[in-house]
């Protein structure tokens, strides 16, 4: 199944809207939490959204899959870079840094968050690629963002643990809605 539809099995009502909509249409929309989905291309093309996109994921529990994982780390002060070789298939070793774990990834990127320019105090690498070294995944110290390269709804069921998470911060916030 798809992000959303995962998203919908926790109970979540989804709305979808483009890149371009803008902080405040989004907040009138009331959101429990916010979602960056994967896209083409490369994710310095949305500059001009990164301060609307980094005020978001400050005011709401946020979720970023593939692009929208580049797009969070840019928005927060980091630099992405094309990889030489893109990472494509479903056979990419993603290390759990916390638990030490590998699990196999599902992957269709070309660009990758450069983790030396990760500004100091926002994130911590949570997901590293084992072939490669690449950050994979990112958690944020102080507000309740958390990013994949991956794409958790087509990888092992240890990935699945993604949404798990999300899931305990949009709880954690009490907004209006009780999720199951």
């Amino acid at each position: 199944p798809s992000t959303v539809s995962h998203l919908l099995q926790y109970g979540c009502r989804v709305t979808v809207v483009p890149y371009n909509y803008g902080s405040e249409k989004i907040s009138e929309l009331k959101p429990d939490g916010i979602f960056f989905s994967d896209g083409p291309g490369n994710p310095a093309q949305v500059k001009a959204q990164l301060p609307e996109y980094r005020e978001l994921a400050e005011t709401y529990p946020t979720l970023g899959l593939c692009m929208g994982h580049q797009i969070l780390a840019l928005a927060f002060g980091a630099k992405t870079e094309k990889l030489h070789f893109g990472h494509r298939g479903a056979n990419q070793p993603v290390l759990n840094v916390k638990t030490n774990k590998v699990f196999m990834t599902a992957q269709n990127h070309s660009y990758k968050v450069d983790e030396n320019s990760l500004p100091k105090g926002e994130f911590i690498v949570q997901y590293k690629n084992v072939n490669d070294g690449s950050v994979e995944g990112l958690s944020h110290l102080k507000h309740d963002i958390i990013t994949t390269q991956f794409h958790p709804d087509a990888s092992s069921a240890d990935s699945k643990e993604i949404y798990d998470q999300f899931y305990v911060h949009l709880k954690k916030k009490g907004r209006e809605r009780t999720y199951a």
